[in-house]
Parts: structure tokens; sequence; C-alpha cells
């Protein structure tokens, strides 16, 4: 994006030009103040730049030294004038990776099946069908016709995602909600939150294009390439199931993902990554709290009613706003105890749950342990570890900062092996499967190399 030309904001006319991060708005005369609009924030921006209307969604306003103001935007939409959509086709970035051709096109090679013509053709391989926001979307792989741009193409056999509405929209920010479906896809099976620059294509009612789509945050970042296993013939069986847990789980917290790395060793792990860590250990454990197990407080209940009495009765006496903010709190209090499992037991009662999930991982997670810690972990034995972990977390929840050793470090990647099993698993992936992905992803056992065999 490169454009430049006359527009309005807020009524003042401007001249604007469109930067790497930004669009600069210059005031046509020196006289108007367009700087009194820098606090707007979250707000939709249009202007016209040749024969597409954009649409930018606008995070926030920056002033600059010479009085004109940045729009720093979350996404651009440039259409074609106000055509509806019926869709979008995706290529680049981690699509190119985790779909890369080589992986489905070199062994049908060694079988000797006919590949076709991929300049001038593509070839559709997959298809899944999934819901968001009660629409039905179709999300269709393909690849080849390299030359579909002509001199243009880049000559690169590049994988495609086309994405189908049932219905035409020009609901923009539906659109970018099926986007970020998408997006979250891709963090989640490649366990990285930077997805990389990519092209995405609007395709109109007609089935022809219908302009463009920018995702700044995704523009700021290269995807890396992953490791040869974490690829499209490996996640194959559970790319639907997958792909519906994304829709439903567009702002599930993912901050605690690598962002291209992979996490190993103590040098990886800080007191910040621990607590971000069982953040979303116990967001799973919340969401799933009726499979995981709900303490029982039949036996306190009585004394809890008793206490819980006295206390409105002291309540009753009370005076000043003072005193009776203080109740108010205790009595919360007294209904919080002995409601929830505390850290080390739900670590448990976790582990006991996805247990046939995880076993075949103990012995390479904690392959710096002794072979009766060990021997005791893939029985189910994980008391020490969560008594450990608990440890750390209130350390490191209290602003203590150290650097973790080792064995410490095993134990938070068990942790963080433990979450993401716990996502699998309420993305209603069985056991088997669960055990599978998280070779893929962590390394952590190899039953994945039994797929393909």
């Amino acid at each position: 994006m490169n454009g430049m030309g006359h527009t309005q904001f807020q009524g003042i006319n401007c001249v604007y030009y469109e930067e790497q991060d930004c669009i600069r708005l210059i005031p046509a005369t020196p006289e108007e103040k367009i700087i009194k609009f820098m606090n707007e924030h979250d707000f939709v921006f249009t202007y016209q730049s040749g024969i597409y209307k954009y649409n930018a969604y606008i995070t926030k306003v920056q002033i600059c030294s010479d009085y004109s103001i940045k729009l720093i935007p979350k996404y651009i939409f440039a259409r074609n004038s106000d055509l509806l959509i019926h869709g979008f086709q995706m290529f680049g970035g981690a699509i190119d990776d985790f779909f890369n051709p080589s992986y489905y096109f070199f062994p049908k090679q060694q079988k000797g099946e006919e590949i076709g013509d991929l300049l001038y053709h593509k070839k559709h391989v997959d298809n899944w069908k999934i819901k968001l926001e009660n629409v039905n979307l179709n999300i269709s792989l393909s690849y080849g016709n390299v030359l579909a741009n002509g001199v243009g193409s880049d000559m690169i056999v590049h994988p495609r995602l086309t994405i189908n509405f049932d219905r035409d929209t020009n609901d923009l920010q539906f659109i970018y909600k099926v986007y970020l479906t998408v997006i979250r896809f891709f963090q989640i099976v490649r366990y990285d939150l930077n997805f990389g620059c990519c092209q995405t294509e609007l395709i109109d009612s007609k089935g022809y294009s219908g302009g463009k789509f920018y995702h700044f945050d995704d523009y700021r970042h290269q995807h890396s390439t992953h490791s040869f296993y974490q690829n499209y013939s490996y996640y194959k069986p559970y790319i639907g199931t997958l792909l519906q847990f994304s829709a439903n789980n567009i702002n599930m917290p993912i901050n605690h993902f690598p962002k291209s790395s992979f996490r190993f060793d103590k040098d990886s792990y800080s007191p910040e990554l621990l607590v971000a860590i069982f953040g979303m250990f116990e967001n799973e454990y919340n969401l799933l709290k009726n499979v995981y197990g709900i303490a029982d407080t039949s036996r306190i209940q009585p004394i809890k009613d008793k206490l819980l009495n006295d206390v409105y009765e002291m309540g009753e006496q009370a005076n000043t706003n003072e005193e009776k903010s203080f109740i108010d709190v205790v009595q919360t209090k007294i209904k919080e105890i002995g409601v929830e499992f505390g850290q080390t037991q739900k670590i448990r009662k976790v582990y006991s749950t996805l247990h046939n999930a995880l076993k075949s991982s103990m012995e390479n997670i904690f392959y710096l342990f002794d072979d009766e810690t060990k021997n005791k972990l893939i029985e189910g034995n994980v008391a020490k570890i969560s008594n450990e972990l608990s440890t750390l977390r209130s350390k490191a929840a209290h602003g203590t900062y150290e650097m973790y050793n080792d064995k410490q470090a095993q134990m938070i990647r068990f942790l963080e092996v433990l979450s993401y099993a716990q996502m699998l698993k309420r993305a209603t992936l069985c056991d088997k499967d669960i055990e599978i992905i998280i070779g893929l992803v962590f390394q952590c056992n190899f039953e994945y190399q039994k797929i393909l065999s």
C-alpha cells in the first residue's frame, strides 16, 4: 500500500498518503486544527483510491511534529465500491509452510500418480465445513494456477485457502472474524503467534475478485518454518475439528504462545511466562470444570451457613459505611472458601483425566529426572511436581524474580504441554488424538510417526 490522494476527515479536507504501518493525514489548509482529534480511537475511516473504496478500522490516532496525524489501522478492506462479498482467498505466510506443496505432491510422485497441469489449472485437495455465528462456511484447499496473474506471477506453487460464506454480505466485521478464525487455527496447530505476511483476496457474489484485505498485525512479523512434521499430512484428520474450535474461540487468550520459537530449556522460561501459562491452565480448567471435578462442599456447608448467619447479624448492627463494606467482603470470602480446588489439586485432577494422552510424553519431558520419578509420573503420580509448580507460581505472582534451573524448566514445560492438552480436550479430541498432536507440537512423544508409516 503506497497510495496518495485527497479525502475528508471529520469534515476537514486532507491529503492522505499510506505509510507502511499507518495512514498520514495532512490538512489541506494550515488553519485546520486536525490534531484536536488525536484522542479518537476505534472507528472506521473511509477513503477512495483509484477504483477501490477503502474501509480502515483505526485503533488510535497519533500526532506528528508537523501537526499532521497518523491513523493507526488494525485492518483495511479495499473493495470495488460497495460490492457484496461472498468469501476470500488466502495464500502466503504460514499457509505456505503448513500446506507446503512438496509434502503433498512428492509422495504422490513417488507412487507414480499423475500430478497434472499446475501452471494453468488448480487442483482441489480438501474441503471443510464449519459454522461461525450461524453462518455456514466452506473452506477448501487447492494448489496450482501458478500463472493466474500472467507475467506478474511469482512462479511458485502456492497452497490457497478459499473461504466461502453461504450468503453474500457487506458486514466487514463479520468477514474479519472469519479471517481471524483462519489465523487462530494456524496459531493453534503451529503453536506460534506469528502468522506472517499473506495475501487475502476478496471474492464478490459472482466469483470474481472483489478487492483485498490487509491485517497489519500479521504484516509486522515473518512466519517461521516449522518442524517437518507440523504440516497438513499429519494434521489432516483433525483440521475440520480444529477449524470449528477456532471459530468458537476467536477471543481465547493465547498470549503465552511462542513467537516463532521452540521453547525447550531453562532460558525459554521466565516468571512472567509461568504466570501466563498458569493463566491458560486455570482458564481451561474452569471451562471444563465438570470434567475435571468440582469440590464437594457438603461437609463444610453447615459451618459456612452458621458463619454467614453470624456475620449477617453483625452487619445488621453496623453503623458506618466502612463497617458495612467490611462485612460485605467477609461474606463474599466465606462463600468462596472451599468452593475451588487449590492449584496443586487442579494439576493432579487434570493430569488424572488426561493421563492416557500424556503418559507416553513423560519420559521425554522429564528426561533430566531419575527413573523412579519418571516412573511415578508415567503411572499418574504428579503430587511432587504439582506442589513445586504451585510454589514457583506463588513466588512469580508475588514479584519474586528468579532464573529457573533445568529441572524447573522441565516442570514448567510439563504444565505448558498439559494446558495445551486441555485445550485439545475442549476441542472434543480423544486421548489418542491429543497424544499425537502434542507429539507433533512439542516433540515429546513420537506416536505421530505411526500415522504415515
